[in-house]
């Protein structure tokens, strides 16, 4: 038997929501107890609702792959959509937070609500969160997965201020608008705009690209922006640049809106020593190779969360 810690939370009809979300789990899972389910400010937008944050102890014979099925599956029942933004609202997000006494969800070392839950579920693992929850430069959080301190929260804040200067500079006396490329850039995205002094549009696009772990997938457009641009000075905000056909099929769709400019401003251009395609406008590192994870970029969707940027060690 595996023990497991759930991570439950909604935003939209969020009582009735985590009502029946327990209740479906009771029905398929052994459910050993619940922490307190509190409300909690939304991460990267203050134009939603509070959410209704809690987590579940269960005892369960299904492995880690089928009960993702499961908690999607419960998801999906309850209206969840596809594709959704990690930072919008959502009627219902269930995550696997502890696995037989293992964390493992790096939310868990960054959100306090979430540290709060497990520790009252798990009161063995208060020493592993506790002090300043800073990562060690080698950990084993993502699934049995190696990651190696590449750039520190620091260097990061450096850069986005670099950027921001840059930007502030170089658009003074105009509202350009910036398009942040979902998922990843979102996190960077907000850091640039908090910092960038002249007013901005801002609009979302998503284009899916990652379907499996590591290797790029076929390209899809699966969000586009809602305000028109013909004319206008437009920003296509990313977090890495690493695949010269992503970046063209960007700029691409983006030109064939007959914006007045049209720049790049990328937080890591790792296009490589012998770089193919666009070249982003603005820069935060240069990087030849290696997998990066956190600060929005992830390794399966696992990692985002995390302050500072690490090397996926295979």
């Amino acid at each position: 038997m595996n023990t497991v810690i759930i991570g439950v939370g909604s935003n939209i009809d969020a009582e009735n929501n985590v009502s029946v979300a327990k209740r479906m789990l009771r029905e398929k899972l052994n459910v050993l107890g619940e922490s307190e389910f509190i409300r909690t400010k939304p991460v990267g937008s203050r134009k939603q609702r509070d959410f209704l944050n809690g987590s579940l102890l269960v005892k369960t014979r299904l492995g880690r792959k089928r009960l993702k099925v499961l908690l999607k599956g419960v998801e999906i029942a309850l209206g969840r959509g596809a594709g959704e933004d990690r930072y919008g609202p959502r009627k219902m997000d269930l995550d696997i937070l502890v696995w037989n006494g293992e964390i493992v969800d790096s939310d868990v070392y960054e959100r306090e609500f979430l540290r709060r839950s497990v520790i009252e579920l798990c009161p063995e693992l208060e020493k592993t969160l506790e002090g300043d929850r800073v990562l060690p430069e080698k950990t084993e959080i993502l699934e049995g997965i190696t990651l190696r301190k590449f750039l520190s929260k620091d260097d990061v804040k450096n850069a986005v201020w670099r950027l921001a200067k840059q930007i502030s500079g170089d658009y003074e006396g105009k509202t350009p608008v910036a398009v942040c490329v979902l998922k990843g850039a979102r996190p960077f995205f907000e850091d640039l705009l908090a910092q960038v002094t002249v007013t901005v549009q801002r609009q979302f696009l998503r284009v899916s690209s990652y379907r499996e772990a590591t290797r790029p997938g076929r390209l899809e457009l699966v969000r586009d922006i809602e305000c028109e641009v013909n004319g206008r000075d437009v920003i296509i905000i990313e977090d890495i640049i690493d695949t010269s056909e992503t970046a063209k099929f960007i700029l691409r769709y983006m030109e064939s809106k007959n914006p007045g400019s049209l720049r790049i401003c990328a937080l890591v251009d790792k296009r490589g020593k012998n770089p193919r395609g666009p070249e982003p406008d603005y820069v935060g590192f240069r990087v030849d190779e290696g997998f990066l994870v956190g600060y929005g970029m992830d390794y399966m969707e696992r990692g985002r969360a995390l302050e500072d940027i690490y090397l996926l060690q295979e």
